[in-house]
């Protein structure tokens, strides 16, 4: 071919096929295939590392371990070609069977076409998030699936002639194989970059502006609220109501919310007061019959000695790379209670149960904000009426189920504001 003797001709194919040449050749090679090694696992300790935080949180354990399976044959892999490539260095094979092609064949199928596969599945399941540099990753990944691809066509089944016909089978299915990959890169680089709304429809963002978080609280965290199981931390209420604490977007704008909650429950578990404390706004209501009113003695109840105090914290932490995508919010609890001889102690203790959820006759069309209902109304949920947000938070392409948290996390190490 006229081509074929073109190239043989250039000074660079000369230079391959000398002594220092073939040197040359196997260093690039090897620095090819360990930094392949390290972008498998770092895929693996990148997902291994994400944490569950608002609507986002790690893929499935079984995928996870998938991925570690693979990357592990990536280690095998790597082995195998810097054998095969230090073989063909030596003047003689010693090793006959282990070829270009067949090296070729087995790291693109065993290896790099899984964890590609993985990788769009895992994208799918999120929600795009285009930015400048996504967008120059994404070029950089294409451009070294073309040079793989010139490598494995050019250098090692164009050119060479004492090929066998097993060889030549086999670097017809890795040129396939580097045409799936391609299809597979370009694939995940594109849906990093294409954010879903609501309904699934592919949107097109631009990506000097785009706001992970704004766009977040449209899709998923507006109109959800934070619920509290009630008595907060018994249960002596077996019905297991639960009262709305706050948005979850009121959360965010404030990154620091208080909410104090007092009561005399302990002391008449049938006929007590509630007052709640929030963004300096007091409301009291009295329980009785199994109904709440507002209470028009809100003022005595509040100075009054004989409730027990609730001093609830919810903290938005900031987003943390890929490890909390949103970040997430946090909750501690401590408790003012009253001894008998009539003085407090007070102790740090972790709700029942802590809910994000959305109230079943909740309308997203009513413009009055679940605060402003809380001024003239307070309800207990009963767990039935309450839609939790792994019913209504559908992420990615597929829509996949939500993998974050279902609640604020519970603060652990926190210390006692006494």
């Amino acid at each position: 071919m006229n081509i074929k003797k073109k190239i043989k001709n250039t000074c660079c194919w000369r230079f391959i096929n000398t002594r220092p040449g073939k040197y040359v050749k196997f260093y690039i090679l090897f620095l090819f295939d360990i930094l392949n090694l390290i972008i498998d696992w770092y895929f693996y300790l990148k997902v291994e590392l994400i944490k569950p935080g608002l609507v986002y949180g790690p893929p499935e354990p079984l995928i996870r371990q998938i991925i570690f399976g693979f990357c592990c044959i990536s280690i095998i892999s790597f082995i195998i070609e810097t054998i095969q490539n230090a073989d063909d260095l030596c003047e003689t094979k010693k090793i006959s069977f282990l070829t270009q092609s067949l090296s070729n064949f087995l790291v693109i199928f065993f290896e790099d076409i899984p964890l590609l596969t993985l990788n769009l599945i895992i994208t799918l399941c999120r929600d795009g998030e285009p930015t400048i540099i996504s967008v120059v990753k994404a070029s950089i990944v294409i451009f070294a699936v073309i040079m793989r691809f010139v490598l494995i066509v050019v250098l090692n089944w164009f050119m060479d002639s004492k090929k066998t016909r097993s060889s030549i089978f086999l670097d017809m299915l890795s040129t396939t194989g580097i045409f799936l990959m391609a299809i597979l890169s370009v694939s995940i680089h594109l849906l990093h970059n294409f954010p879903t709304s609501a309904q699934g429809d592919i949107e097109l963002p631009n990506p000097v502006n785009f706001n992970h978080m704004n766009y977040a609280t449209n899709k998923y965290l507006r109109d959800v609220g934070i619920f509290c199981q009630w008595p907060i931390d018994n249960d002596e209420n077996d019905k297991k109501f639960y009262i709305w604490l706050s948005d979850i977007t009121d959360v965010i704008q404030a990154t620091n919310l208080s909410v104090k909650i007092r009561s005399d429950f302990t002391l008449n578990k049938e006929k007590y007061n509630l007052c709640i404390e929030k963004l300096d706004k007091n409301v009291c209501y009295k329980f009785e019959n199994a109904q709440l009113k507002i209470s028009n003695e809100d003022e005595n109840f509040l100075k009054s000695n004989m409730f027990d105090i609730y001093a609830i914290k919810l903290v938005k932490s900031p987003a943390q790379g890929n490890k909390y995508k949103l970040g997430f919010i946090s909750l501690d609890v401590n408790r003012f209670e009253l001894n008998k001889n009539g003085t407090k102690t007070c102790s740090v203790i972790n709700p029942r149960s802590v809910l994000y959820a959305r109230d079943k006759d909740f309308s997203s069309s009513e413009e009055t904000s679940y605060l402003k209902q809380s001024e003239k109304k307070l309800e207990f949920f009963s767990k039935k009426s309450l839609i939790t947000v792994d019913k209504i938070w559908f992420t990615g392409i597929f829509k996949c189920k939500m993998s974050g948290d279902l609640g604020p996390k519970l603060n652990r190490k926190n210390i006692s504001n006494c």
